[in-house]
């Protein structure tokens, strides 16, 4: 009874650790599902995560062409922006240029006012000159129109001299030819040709 009654209780403890292996086995099993399905989803995972990998490596690629597109792009920018740089500076010196030659022309168009005004000065005072001048050209034109007449007086006195110089040389030729004809010199031996009056006749006709 005593080896039945061991018997019995070895076999419970057999059962009980059987009921325990059991249950070992069913959570060991039941462990393994759970690892496989974890090993499942990351194998999922990572294959996904392969295709996000895979995906951002084209995307980087892209990003990278996309940058060398940029840095071009800037490149040329920044050269446009040197050129309107220099444009700029250009156009300031420009305009620097041109304030002091603004400046200038304000000098000269004040200098010019004052040459102008100083010109109508000096064309009014022309005028009055040239009214003066034009007042004594008038007396002149008529001292001269007197002087003229004088002058026309003075010229026909010249010719009647000088008819009256012929006229008397005339007479004295005359004179003189009658003077020596011979029967008249043998007839009046007085009579003489007039040669020696020639002085008081010149002198006459000088007068």
């Amino acid at each position: 009874v005593i080896d039945l009654h061991k018997s019995q209780e070895s076999l419970r403890s057999s059962q009980a650790q059987v009921v325990r292996l059991e249950e070992a086995l069913a959570s060991e099993e039941r462990l393994k599902q759970k690892a496989i399905e974890e090993l499942s989803r990351t194998k999922e995972e990572l294959r996904n995560a392969l295709k996000k990998v895979t995906s951002l490596t084209g995307q980087l690629v892209d990003a990278e062409r996309s940058i060398r597109k940029y840095d071009e792009e800037l490149k040329s920018k920044n050269a446009r922006l040197d050129a309107l740089r220099s444009a700029t500076a250009k156009k300031q010196r420009e305009e620097e240029v041109l304030q002091t030659k603004k400046g200038e022309i304000m000098q000269l168009e004040r200098a010019l006012t004052a040459a102008e005004v100083e010109l109508r000065r000096q064309n009014d005072m022309y005028v009055t000159e040239n009214r003066e001048k034009l007042q004594a050209r008038e007396e002149l034109s008529t001292t001269k129109a007197a002087l003229e007449h004088m002058q026309a007086q003075l010229d026909a006195a010249h010719a009647e001299i000088h008819q009256l110089k012929e006229s008397r040389d005339l007479l004295r030729r005359e004179v003189d030819a009658y003077a020596s004809r011979p029967a008249l010199r043998h007839r009046s031996p007085n009579l003489s040709p007039t040669r020696g009056d020639d002085a008081g006749v010149a002198g006459a006709g000088g007068g």
